[in-house]
């Protein structure tokens, strides 16, 4: 189950009604439940390159480069329900991904913003598809802000799952994973995203900037000319 996690950005009736229409949907971020093909179309991959085994402390495409807050290992994951999963849960059955080497978090941090991010995750040890008893979660950052959050109990293998989301006005700068205790640490793959857009100034701003500006100016002449008389 996704579960988002409210910041006080917003106020809590707005909060409980947004609860109530939409499963704690909120306006500013919006949850990807699965790699549908629009998903794919409208972000780009960064690859996961090397051998088994090789240790890496940053991946990047040549656009975005995520740098990694402790060293990850480039690991295999074998195809369907005996590993990573099937589509249209995840992207692929089989893909490259990085391994935290036990360890139960990792933190993700972009060389500039987001206004989407996804990653597949799953779990390290295995776990029993009646009992899925280790939690992931996704936590996404706009510098030292809590933008959203994304927690799934997963089973493994074969259950690997998409954590992934959009916002439209506070771009994501890092996002954390992490998994709870007993899980082994995780696996992560499939990273894609979208470069946050700068916005361009509204005719309006632009026409009230120049208001200001002739108001400046004249303000301006006013004084030297003042200046001028009383010498």
């Amino acid at each position: 189950m996704t579960r988002l996690r409210p910041t006080s950005r917003i106020p809590a009736l707005t909060l409980a009604a947004l609860a109530a229409a939409s499963g704690w949907a909120r306006g500013d971020f919006l949850v990807v439940p699965t790699p549908t093909a629009a998903y794919q179309a409208t972000t780009s991959k960064v690859p996961i390159i090397g051998a088994q085994g090789t240790v890496s402390n940053a991946i990047s495409d040549g656009t975005l480069t995520i740098t990694l807050s402790a060293p990850t290992t480039v690991a295999s994951v074998g195809p369907g329900v005996f590993g990573w999963g099937n589509p249209p849960t995840v992207e692929a059955t089989a893909p490259a991904v990085l391994f935290s080497q036990f360890q139960l978090s990792r933190t993700l941090t972009f060389n500039q913003a987001l206004s989407t991010f996804g990653v597949e995750m799953q779990s390290n040890n295995g776990t029993s598809f009646l009992n899925p008893n280790f939690t992931l979660t996704a936590t996404f950052f706009d510098g030292g802000t809590l933008v959203g959050t994304i927690s799934q109990r997963l089973v493994a293998p074969g259950g690997a799952r998409l954590f992934a989301a959009s916002t439209t006005t506070d771009p994501f700068t890092s996002v954390t994973l992490t998994s709870s205790s007993g899980s082994g640490g995780f696996n992560f793959g499939q990273v894609r995203y979208t470069v946050a857009t700068v916005p361009e100034p509204s005719s309006l701003t632009l026409a009230i900037l120049g208001i200001c500006g002739h108001g400046l100016a004249w303000c301006l002449r006013r004084a030297k000319r003042g200046v001028a008389m009383e010498t």
